[in-house]
């Protein structure tokens, strides 16, 4: 059965839904561990008042895995990890509460505690995905039969018919929700999108920028490894497409320009729209020499395609990136640009300082 519609990437889905509700995850589990230990107030009531002494190691337990917990959320985010870490720490919770039963005078009293318990996974589905979260809770009725020989639940009827309905209806409900995320995850990518691309080339716009840099820095990112490379792109007289085809053959020819581009970049390039007839293509480990030869032959592509408006050739201009404040990359490529645009158009220029 497929829980996704199939324009959705499962992974990013879940982690975006994770990030959603991790905090209120996190705190459920928190909650989760301390409330169990809170009931050996409970515990010594049942014992007449005294100190239940036999209760007390698997009250305490539960606080070991949450501990582990809070060291695991601290390293990593990937909501499968964190998943399997949160289950464990419910989990732990319900088997030392039976534990615990297990010595009590009167085991009656677990009917109501199991469905407390079951409030921790309605807490805490909602961060993760319905597929796991619902096998995680079936875990649930599966431990209650397989103990029954052990703590002989002197109510296990009643035991089971309070908890199947909840089982059902929290399943059904973390079902619905997940739908009811799936409208706010496309209405988020949706908004990305126009944030960050332009509709008319499909080419990122220059929002992306900001994406790229080291926090409260101009610097970029390490995933934008060195040497990097910028190149940046100018139509030739795309004034005169415009005025004499018209504007709209002149998006034709900045489409298939972006086209062009999109089709010839790795997986690891920027190809941002900067404004205008103006694109600029950043190309992380690359080289000034592997760089000017692959946006030559970018160059002459254009120069052959036939989009169908008008014979159309592109200036570019390529600069290094000194580590430095990216800007100066972003004004170098456009010097050399401005230096082929100079010498006749239609060619590659390399800045030189």
């Amino acid at each position: 059965m497929r829980i996704l519609p199939q324009d959705i990437d499962p992974r990013d889905f879940y982690q975006s839904k994770f990030d959603f509700y991790r905090r209120f995850s996190f705190w459920a589990v928190i909650f989760a561990a301390i409330g169990t230990l809170s009931y050996f107030v409970s515990d010594c009531q049942l014992f007449g008042g005294r100190f239940a002494w036999e209760t007390l190691p698997a009250r305490l337990t539960p606080l070991i895995p949450m501990t582990a917990f809070i060291l695991i959320s601290r390293k990593t985010r990937n909501y499968k990890t964190m998943g399997y870490a949160t289950y464990f720490v419910i989990h732990c919770c319900i088997w030392c509460t039976m534990w615990a039963v297990y010595f009590l005078p009167d085991k009656t009293h677990f009917s109501e505690g199991s469905i407390v318990l079951q409030l921790a996974f309605f807490a805490v589905n909602f961060a993760f995905p319905w597929t796991m979260a619902v096998p995680m809770q079936t875990l649930h009725i599966v431990t209650i039969l397989l103990t029954h020989p052990f703590i002989h639940y002197p109510n296990i009827d009643l035991l089971l018919s309070l908890n199947i309905p909840c089982w059902v209806a929290i399943c059904l409900a973390h079902l619905v929700m997940q739908n009811l995320y799936i409208k706010h995850y496309q209405t988020t990518k949706r908004l990305e999108y126009i944030s960050l691309y332009d509709p008319l080339t499909g080419a990122h716009n220059r929002h992306i920028t900001k994406t790229l840099l080291q926090e409260n820095t101009n610097l970029f990112k390490d995933e934008l490894s060195q040497p990097l490379t910028a190149a940046m792109f100018d139509i030739d007289f795309f004034k005169r497409v415009n005025d004499q085809y018209g504007h709209a053959n002149g998006d034709k020819v900045l489409k298939d320009f972006a086209k062009i581009v999109l089709r010839a970049k790795t997986n690891k390039d920027r190809f941002i729209r900067w404004g205008g007839e103006e694109f600029v293509l950043l190309m992380p480990d690359t080289g000034l020499d592997t760089a000017k030869e692959f946006i030559e032959s970018i160059r002459i592509k254009v120069q052959k395609y036939n989009q169908g408006v008008c014979p159309v050739t592109v200036s570019a201009g390529i600069a290094l990136y000194n580590g430095k404040d990216y800007r100066k990359l972003f004004n170098d490529a456009d010097t050399a640009l401005y230096t082929a645009k100079k010498n006749g158009r239609n060619q590659v220029a390399v800045f030189q300082e």
